[in-house]
């Protein structure tokens, strides 16, 4: 977390089903980590994530994978 100071952070064990058939983690599961980030976030500040007609949207996501990631690896998720 050198590049930029994060406002929120959450860390998260892979699991096992996380990884594919070559041994790494399957690419989906990255957007489903950040997606728990987010969901933690909009707790922790007391954003409404149901009922109402207005409420956030994730409009654009982009991934660089730098190195692969596998079981028992731990990740820290941070936004």
């Amino acid at each position: 977390m050198d590049e930029f100071t994060a406002q929120h952070s959450v860390t998260i064990p892979v699991a096992w089903g996380d990884m594919d058939a070559l041994g790494h983690v399957n690419n989906t599961v990255y957007s489903r980590w950040f997606e728990t980030a987010r969901i933690e976030w909009f707790a922790r500040v007391e954003i409404a994530t149901t009922g109402g007609s207005i409420g956030p949207i994730l409009a654009r996501t982009e991934l660089d994978f730098r190195s692969p990631v596998t079981w028992p690896d731990t990740v820290e998720v941070a936004i």
